[in-house]
């Protein structure tokens, strides 16, 4: 937490994996809310993991990380003021795949119909969603009106090899090519920003694969 706070952050945004499914510990998650509220405001979206836990042990992840000071977001959003500027940061579990997938019921109709009202806003639209996949893959940052999403579940490729990069990911195989980064839209006005996370697992243990905590400065048309 010493590093996140030298840096003075305005907000502190987290997109899910904070504890492990499978583990019915959540201090570690818990604690580390705690500190980062200390900070700056907190806001969260869940990921995989939470669902999972979720599943696993009954527990109410939402209310948890809440209790611990967070604001989290789940198919929610909030329109917030941060030094005079209007934001509305979202959060959002799904694959976000574009609308024109609805054609071929490959989309999720509820998952359209919120990110429909999540963009209807002049305001800069920011997007907390786990899953990267239709962020790189299916036109989801060419069709979905978002400024900048914010994105993890890859790990950064977990193992990499040098080079030929990251071996694998989830959701995307082996040998995946983009796993972490700041990745823009064909015109440059949307952005996916990709972290490889602070996580890492005792079955296949990060290699040459660095935990990163990732600082962006935001800077729309015109400056702030």
């Amino acid at each position: 937490t010493d590093r996140i706070a030298s840096q003075s952050p305005d907000l502190i945004l987290l997109t899910g994996d904070l504890l492990n499914s499978g583990e019915p510990v959540t201090e570690i998650a818990t604690n580390l809310i705690s500190s980062l509220c200390e900070i700056a405001p907190v806001y969260l979206s869940l990921g995989n993991h939470e669902i999972e836990y979720q599943d696993n042990f009954g527990t109410d992840i939402t209310q948890l990380y809440q209790d611990a000071g967070a604001i989290v977001l789940e198919h929610q959003y909030r329109d917030i003021t941060v030094k005079g500027q209007s934001l509305r940061i979202g959060g959002f579990y799904g694959y976000c795949l574009p609308d024109k997938f609805l054609e071929t019921e490959e989309a999720d109709l509820s998952e359209c119909m919120f990110l429909w009202d999540f963009e209807n806003t002049d305001r800069y639209k920011i997007l907390l969603s786990h899953l990267p996949i239709a962020w790189l893959k299916n036109d989801a940052l060419e069709e979905w009106n978002m400024d900048c999403v914010f994105s993890g579940h890859l790990h950064g490729g977990q193992v990499i090899l040098p080079g030929i990069g990251g071996v694998y990911a989830p959701d995307m195989g082996w040998f995946p090519g983009r796993l972490k980064g700041v990745f823009d839209s064909k015109d440059g006005k949307r952005h996916l920003v990709l972290s490889a996370g602070l996580g890492n697992t005792e079955v296949i243990p990060r290699f040459n694969n660095i935990p990163e905590i990732v600082c962006v400065d935001l800077v729309p048309e015109g400056g702030w």
